[in-house]
């Protein structure tokens, strides 16, 4: 059982010090890399044992344990320093207002790539999608925001570039291959992840914001 931030804080940050508290840091992160690197590797190698709390979910909890170790870090009078995965994903965050365009393609190199484009005006998000074997369509989103909300609990700034198999010793010929292409109207450097038969932890949650069927 997991417990929230202010229990944590309790039993774990209350009277250290700022040593003690850049330990309990690095150790936090640690166990985020740990988690997310879990998940990833399940879809190869699956837990023969299930463990609860899942991995997803003590992933969100360490995720709060950090930014209540950051908070009271700060409140010893000593300025939390960010690495450079965490400015890019404080970066990509904060350029995520003025997205302008998203591309997201899927599929293989023998029966092809369905397409999927969103397009951001002040008031609505535009979906255009190209199936390969089926006809274009194209409609709006009815809740922006929304939409833009959940991209920004993704922690995407974080992803790596290019996702493989090869790093769990895992040889795939072929399959599915997938990019995605941020887009931005505020002048930001254009953002690109891609894989080939291999995804980030949280993968599934980004066909999710985009209203795309996996099971296909």
């Amino acid at each position: 059982m997991m417990i929230g931030p202010e229990a944590f804080y309790e039993y774990n940050l209350k009277g250290k010090n700022v040593e003690e508290t850049k330990k309990i840091i690095r150790s936090l992160k640690r166990r985020i890399n740990e988690l997310k690197l879990s998940i990833e590797k399940e879809r190869f190698y699956p837990k023969e044992i299930y463990i609860s709390p899942s991995d997803d979910v003590q992933l969100w909890c360490n995720r709060l344990y950090l930014d209540r170790a950051m908070l009271y870090l700060e409140s010893l009078g000593t300025k939390y320093e960010y690495s450079p995965k965490e400015k890019r994903c404080i970066e990509f965050n904060e350029n995520i207002e003025k997205l302008s365009k998203i591309t997201f393609e899927i599929g293989g190199f023998f029966h092809g790539f369905d397409v999927y484009e969103f397009e951001f005006t002040d008031n609505t998000v535009h979906k255009k999608i190209k199936e390969v074997f089926n006809d274009e369509i194209s409609f709006d989103f009815e809740d922006k925001d929304s939409f833009i909300n959940q991209l920004r609990e993704m922690h995407i700034g974080e992803w790596k570039n290019y996702y493989d198999p090869s790093r769990f010793g895992v040889h795939i010929l072929d399959g599915t291959q997938w990019s995605v292409k941020f887009e931005f109207s505020n002048g930001a450097k254009t953002v690109e992840k891609s894989g080939s038969n291999d995804y980030p932890y949280n993968f599934e949650k980004l066909l999710e914001i985009f209203g795309i069927d996996n099971e296909k």
